[in-house]
This record gives structure tokens, sequence and C-alpha cells, in this order.
């Protein structure tokens, strides 16, 4: 889903999740060393967020890293820079306000070092690394939220956010600077740093659809790229290759195709048609498989996984209630973090892709995927 939808189901959620099941306590074991991948996540509780290293072959060795407050129903989310040695968290602290209220919290991925590099920015975009772990860009507001306008899609679509600043800042705090101010846009966020470290990709929500936009750190004039569609998009990810998106987009029929297609436009491949419900689709590491959530018509919900180029999506695990939404492969590509939606709960498993091997985490009410890191 889009960001903001999420992020307002999930304070729903939450409040219902408070009554319905107790959290487990918290306890850790004495994490082994040496670990090819460990997994990160983000455990929201009724006190804030906790953050976890796991053990993907063993889920009782784990560590706990931190523990954040945070507002009801707005769990800490992040990223682990890409050398595995930092991550960015996303904290909205009790009172504040969700467009222009939230921090930026660096620290080691162990825990240590913890220190707020930027207050006041929008929670829900999840700042980007920068290829070589040293900056992140990030998304402030100003203004308040408007009234709903008459783009394509409003039914869907929420209130338009304020004006966007996108800014980069070093991971010490240093070189800050504003990279650009959109008034336009009825929404705006970040989609992936490109590996290369020269282009920043935006998504766009103009009057003209949800639009797929290059930020060029060098200077040069902000580049439209193509319209993935009429109204918001959802679960947009780029290719590790940088080549292609992928991405769930409504159909007239009020049905939801997962979508592939190149960066300016030209080339777009139907991977699923027909879905219930919006789909997640995530790339591997190495972009040759793509794990894919499904819920064709008249159909139960299937997680699959299909060669990238491949018209074949091979089922993985088929829940007999539910749907199961792939959020993180391990860097290996042999594990696979996902979470089980089932009747207003949510919980989070780890499957092993060579033979479908799952099994869930003991956690509370939601799980946020950070990233991976090694032991």
């Amino acid at each position: 889903m889009t960001n903001r939808v999420v992020v307002s189901l999930l304070a729903v959620l939450a409040l219902g999740l408070g009554v319905s099941c107790q959290p487990p306590p918290l306890t850790q074991s004495r994490l082994q060393t040496g670990i090819a991948n460990l997994v990160i996540i983000s455990e929201m509780r009724e006190e804030g967020s906790t953050i976890w290293a796991i053990n993907p072959a063993d889920l009782l060795d784990k560590r706990l890293l931190a523990s954040f407050p945070h507002q009801s129903g707005f769990p800490l989310r992040g990223a682990i820079s890409p050398d595995g040695r930092s991550m960015a968290l996303v904290q909205l602290p009790p009172g504040a306000e969700r467009f222009s209220g939230a921090r930026v919290v660096v620290m080691n991925k162990d825990g240590t070092g913890q220190r707020t590099l930027e207050d006041g920015i929008d929670y829900d975009i999840t700042p980007l690394w920068s290829p070589d772990s040293r900056e992140l860009v990030f998304v402030k507001r100003s203004g308040q939220p408007q009234a709903p306008g008459g783009a394509p899609g409003a039914a869907e679509v929420p209130p338009p956010a304020p004006s966007a600043e996108v800014y980069a800042v070093g991971s010490d705090g240093n070189n800050r600077r504003l990279l650009f101010k959109d008034a336009q846009s009825l929404d705006l966020y970040l989609v992936a740093w490109q590996k290369d470290g020269k282009r920043v990709i935006l998504r766009r929500f103009l009057t003209t659809g949800d639009e797929l936009w290059a930020l060029d750190l060098a200077g040069s004039p902000l580049q439209r790229l193509s319209v993935l569609s009429r109204t918001p998009a959802y679960g947009v990810g780029l290719s590790p290759d940088g080549a292609s998106v992928i991405a769930s987009v409504r159909q007239d029929d009020s049905s939801y195709d997962v979508i592939s297609q190149s960066m300016d436009g030209q080339s777009r491949r139907v991977l699923s048609k027909g879905n219930r419900r919006p789909s997640n689709a995530i790339f591997a590491p190495d972009g040759r498989r793509i794990a894919i959530d499904v819920e064709p018509p008249q159909q139960g919900a299937a997680l699959g996984i299909m060669e990238a180029g491949a018209d074949t999506i091979t089922r993985l695990s088929s829940p007999s209630g539910g749907k199961e939404v792939p959020l993180t492969f391990s860097p290996d590509g042999e594990w696979l973090l996902v979470r089980h939606l089932q009747e207003g709960r949510a919980r989070a498993l780890i499957l092993r892709i060579r033979d479908g091997t799952k099994e869930y985490l003991e956690t509370a009410y939601w799980v946020e995927p950070i990233g991976w890191t090694k032991g």
C-alpha cells in the first residue's frame, strides 16, 4: 500500500491489538558470533518499539539492541546502511505531529552510539542511505495538510500533504543541504538512491497521476521519467540494477495488477493480474528473483516467487487464512522475512526459500523490517 494508507490502517490496528493479544516478555539469549546473516527488526509494543537482531536459522537466538518510546500506533521504522555498520531509525515521539514531528536517530548495528541526526521530518517516509553509507536523504514538510483535491482516483487518495523539502546530510550530521522543494505534488515519496550515487528516484503524485522522477545530486533540473499509474501505486521498489521498478496498480474494475516497468516507461510487463487487494513484490538482492503475494479472483491468497523475466509464479506458501506479505530478502537470498495478516492480527515469520520451511517470530503487535547485517 501507499505509505500513508498503511500508517492509517496500522494506527487503527494497534488499538485493537492492544486488547486482542498479550505481547511476549522481553527476553533474549546470547547471540552467536560469526553468523552469516542477521535480520534486524523493529517490534512495536504498547510502550514503544524494540530493535532486535535475530538469527534466521534459530529464532530464539536473538539480541535486544535498543528500545524507543513513540506515539501509539506509529512503530519505529528504519534502514540498515549498505555497509551494514549503521542503521537510521524514524521515531515519532509521543504527541508529535506525523507530517513534521518525527526524528531520525542513527546508531551502530549493535545499538551503541545513538544520536539524533535530524528533527521535524515526515514520519511516513523512511530516509535513504547513499550507496557509500556516508549520507542520508530525508523529507521535511512545511505548512498543514490540505483538503482533498480532485486528482484522478481521489476516492483512494489521502488529503494532499504539505509542501515537501528533500534534504541530504552526512551520517555524522555535517554537510546538510536542501536538494529540492516541491509545492506542486499532492504527495511525494523517496524510492531509492541509485547505485552510482548520482541520483535519487522520487515518486510524485500529481494531477496527472503517480510519476517517477529523478533528482540529480549534482544540481541538474529534476527529470520526469515516467508515469506509473493514474491512481496511487503501491509497494513501489527499484530493481538492484536500477533499470526498472515493480509496483501494484489499481485497474478500472478495482482489481490490482503487479507490474514491472522500465524507468522511462517504454517497457511494461504484468507479473500478476486481477488481484483483489494491492500486492507487495520485492526483488532479491541479486535481482534474479522476485517474491510476490498474490490474491487472484476466486482463489486464496498465496506467497510466491518468480524468476525475473519469467511469466510464472511458483508458490512458496498458501496460508490457511489471511495474507502473507514479503518484506525483505536476506543478502544471500536464502531467507525471506514475511508479515502474515489475518483477522486483525499481524504476525512475522521467517521463510527458507529453498524448501518453503517457515517459523513464526515470538513478537508483539507489529514488526517493521530494518534490514540485514552480519553477526
